[in-house]
C-alpha cells in the first residue's frame, strides 16, 4: 500500500495535493518510525515525493519527520540511509529547513554518510552537502 501512495504521490501535483489534504503526512511520519524497513523505505520515498508540495513539507516539520530521517541517516542500513537522504534532499530546498536540519544534528549525520563505505549513500550526502552549503547562514 505504501509503494502505491509513492507511486501516487510522485506522479502528479493533484495526487499529492489529495494525499496531504487527507492527512498522509503525520501518517508517514510513524510509518518511517515504526516499521519494517520495507515500509520504512516506501514511507521514505513517498515523504519525499510529497515534500515537493510546500504545505506537505511544512506539516512534515511540524510533526518532526525531519529529525526522524537524521536519526535514520545515523543508524540505518545502506538502504534506509539513501532513502532518507534523498527525502531530505527535496524537504531542505527551503533555507529555514537547512537551519533546522543543522540543528538537529544533521552535519554529523553527514560526516558519518560520507565515510560510509557505499558510493551511493556518499553521493547523497555529497547532494545534501552542496545543497546546505549554498545557503550562507549555513556556512558560517
Amino acid at each position: 500500500a505504501c509503494r502505491a501512495l509513492s507511486g501516487l504521490a510522485g506522479s502528479i501535483e493533484g495526487g499529492r495535493r489529495r494525499l496531504r489534504d487527507a492527512g498522509l503526512c503525520p501518517v508517514l511520519d510513524g510509518l518511517v518510525q515504526d516499521s519494517s524497513e520495507d515500509v520504512r523505505a516506501a514511507a521514505c520515498t513517498t515523504i519525499m515525493h510529497m515534500s515537493r508540495d510546500e504545505r506537505a513539507n511544512q506539516i512534515f516539520v511540524r510533526v518532526g519527520t525531519v529529525r526522524q530521517l537524521v536519526y535514520i541517516q545515523q543508524t540505518g542500513s545502506e538502504r534506509m540511509i539513501q532513502r532518507a537522504g534523498e527525502a531530505l534532499w527535496v524537504m531542505l530546498r527551503d533555507a529555514s529547513m537547512q537551519l533546522s536540519y543543522t540543528e538537529l544534528e544533521g552535519l554529523e549525520a553527514l560526516d558519518l554518510m560520507l565515510c560510509h563505505p557505499a558510493p551511493s549513500v556518499q553521493e547523497v550526502a555529497s547532494k545534501l552537502l552542496r545543497r546546505l552549503f549554498r545557503n550562507p547562514r549555513v556556512r558560517d
